[in-house]
């Protein structure tokens, strides 16, 4: 909305790096979340494939950051 209605583009750009703060606070909350249940709780039980598969899913996600 904000180009399309000609906003300074510098403006356009707090606002874009707003947004991204916002996205980079709710991904650390979501990781630490699924890091202190679904991680903690696969990583105790005895299934080796299910724990590779857990490691290698987390190892891909901090891959993309």
């Amino acid at each position: 909305d904000m180009i399309e209605t000609e906003h300074y583009c510098m403006d356009v750009i707090q606002q874009s790096l707003a947004v991204q703060g916002c996205l980079k606070s709710a991904d650390r909350v979501m990781l630490e979340n699924h890091l202190n249940t679904c991680f903690k709780s696969g990583m105790e039980s005895s299934n080796s494939t299910n724990k590779k598969k857990l490691i290698t899913e987390m190892i891909s996600v901090l891959n993309k950051k």
